[in-house]
């Protein structure tokens, strides 16, 4: 397994407790699922990542990728926290790069941390700001 270079990931969003563990699971639809996890008695099993009783630090999530006993990390961003995320699917063409669409996107958030999806075929957008209240997340 190829491990992720997180050093790219923003110093500021590395403090605190919001972090879980993932491991990859196939869907019914044949698409790759993110199955978020946590610690319990030395061992990761499958947890709601909107209960932050198990949440972890980056460096204890990064450990359990690193030790093989997931495949990534998840980070949970709530309202309070000034940060958002844009999860753009299906927007990688054949030779790696963005969409024109995807490309637009990024080009309106200079400066925003950019990974590809484990899928490799989306990105992820991660930035400072706040999704108004308004909107909330089914409208984004």
């Amino acid at each position: 397994m190829t491990l992720p270079d997180w050093s790219a990931w923003p110093l500021a969003l590395r403090s605190g407790r919001r972090y879980l563990p993932w491991r990859a699971r196939i869907r019914p639809n044949g698409k790759i699922g993110k199955v978020p996890h946590t610690r319990r008695g030395g061992r990761l099993y499958p947890h709601d990542p909107l209960d932050p009783v198990a949440w972890m630090t980056f460096d204890n999530a990064q450990r359990a990728v690193t030790a093989a006993e997931a495949d990534g990390i998840g980070v949970v961003l709530t309202r309070d926290q000034g940060w958002l995320a844009l999860d753009l699917d299906d927007c990688v063409g054949g030779d790696g790069r963005p969409t024109s669409p995807a490309q637009a996107v990024l080009n309106a958030f200079p400066g925003a941390y950019v990974e590809r999806s484990p899928s490799r075929a989306g990105l992820h957008v991660v930035m400072r700001g706040r999704v108004p209240v308004e909107i909330g997340r089914a409208h984004v």
